[in-house]
């Protein structure tokens, strides 16, 4: 354990992961884009250039999920699905929704980070958006729909030249895309692969979201004082030695190597804020995602989306589970819709969980491969470039 601390906290001095000559490639460097919203908040956005930018696909996005940012993607060279789509042609994006990674976030969020040695906070560029209105101390996951993700397809479109983009969302990443597709045009979403992507939940779903429900208030408490950052700090230091219920509903832990567990609570972790975290709660009492006011059932409206999705879930996970992923894939409207479980019973290594089917020892060999054929069998049309 003495030695996982030292390596990082020599990693976080040294200016963290992607700059640490230990994580570098040889493919070309990322670069980091600003965009603002239309209701004031700046978003980061990374650039990952293709190799091969002759091939023929509209650019991906990445989003995050809840409690999480941009690292997720790009957290170890064996675990990066950003890297791994850029070396085989794609014209990568990875976003930091409002609130998360290097976009703007409250200064309480970033102090935080320092208890975890985490001196990214620190930099330049964090401290200079530290947000002066009140107003950007909450948020709710209807402004990552109306506002953050038209923001960036836009942004990515103009700068790529492009008329479709590709998104990949994992989790609350993948929720804000259905209900996008829903409430806004389609037209600009060539295809959608939800990972892990929570819209449907039957009670009694487990012990962690049964007692969630019950105990609403306290979570709000708890959200309010600690936030993430008492995981993360336990999650940095001791790993995977020291297990927490919580953590089941987000890892096959034995699907994860010790580095990237540091790593993914070393950075990977945020706040989530009051707003998200209530339509949370609504979601895992109601069974259904929907709008922070309660006047649009977005699991409802699935049927209405037409565009291409793939859906993918982790046999083993306990946030979504397949048999709830199979709902919504019958109610979509899409045509072309495919629905893949990673588990040992469909021939992979391992059965996946939330969010190691992407950062699980073998995402790289069971997972990235299915999402990169899905999207070269989804070639961007005459005039969509």
């Amino acid at each position: 354990m003495q030695r996982y601390l030292i390596f990082l906290i020599t990693v976080s001095l040294l200016g963290g992961c992607s700059q640490h000559p230990l994580f570098q490639t040889k493919l070309p460097e990322r670069r980091a884009y600003a965009i603002k919203t239309a209701d004031g908040w700046r978003l980061n956005i990374w650039h990952y250039p293709p190799i091969n930018p002759e091939r023929k696909i509209n650019p991906v996005i990445l989003c995050h999920g809840l409690s999480h940012n941009s690292s997720f993607w790009d957290l170890t060279p064996k675990t990066s699905l950003a890297k791994y789509l850029q070396s085989e042609g794609f014209d990568v994006w990875s976003v930091d929704l409002r609130g998360a990674g290097d976009s703007t976030k409250p200064a309480i969020s970033q102090i935080k980070q320092l208890f975890r040695l985490n001196i990214s906070a620190l930099s330049p560029e964090a401290l200079a958006d530290v947000p002066s209105d009140l107003q950007k101390l909450n948020w709710t996951v209807d402004d990552h729909i109306n506002y953050d993700v038209p923001a960036i397809i836009d942004f990515v479109l103009k700068h790529t030249g492009a008329k479709k983009v590709n998104w990949i969302g994992h989790s609350m990443g993948a929720m804000i895309m259905f209900a996008y597709l829903e409430t806004h045009s389609q037209d600009k979403i060539d295809t959608f692969v939800a990972v892990s992507g929570p819209m449907y939940l039957l009670h009694p779903a487990n012990d962690i979201f049964e007692l969630m429900a019950k105990q609403a208030d306290f979570v709000k408490i708890g959200n309010l004082t600690t936030g993430t950052n008492l995981r993360a700090v336990v999650g940095t230091i001791a790993g995977g030695l020291l297990e927490m219920p919580i953590d089941e509903l987000f890892l096959n832990e034995d699907n994860v190597d010790a580095e990237t567990f540091h790593m993914f609570y070393y950075y990977c972790q945020d706040d989530i804020s009051p707003g998200q975290l209530d339509q949370l709660l609504k979601y895992i009492k109601r069974g259904h995602f929907v709008s922070a006011d309660g006047k649009i059932d977005y699991t409802e409206r699935v049927s209405e989306i037409t565009v291409p999705v793939l859906q993918i879930v982790g046999q083993l996970d306990n946030m979504i589970s397949p048999g709830f992923v199979a709902v919504i894939h019958n109610k979509l409207g899409s045509k072309d819709k495919q629905m893949r479980v990673f588990g040992k019973i469909n021939g992979y290594y391992d059965n996946y969980g939330h969010d190691d089917i992407i950062i699980g020892r073998h995402s790289r060999d069971d997972v990235f491969p299915y999402i990169k054929n899905w999207l070269i069998a989804h070639p961007a049309k005459t005039g969509n470039r």
